[in-house]
């Protein structure tokens, strides 16, 4: 399961890379589809990133 939510976010990463892309600027159908994919992948991939600090977090506090 986890696996899968890393692939979801490094798709999310490239998907922003894309999106800063100037030359992006001149292709508003690649623009669009992209930006949407990104939208679809947000709300997973923001949990999926707090659940890792979490989890982070809670190790580290083992420790103490």
């Amino acid at each position: 399961m986890f696996s899968k939510l890393q692939e979801v976010e490094n798709r999310f990463e490239v998907l922003e890379s894309r999106l800063a892309d100037p030359a992006l600027g001149n292709r508003p159908n690649e623009y669009r589809e992209i930006s949407k994919e990104r939208a679809e992948i947000q709300e997973l991939v923001e949990t999926y990133r707090r659940y890792k600090a979490v989890v982070a977090e809670f190790d580290d506090n083992k420790t103490l």
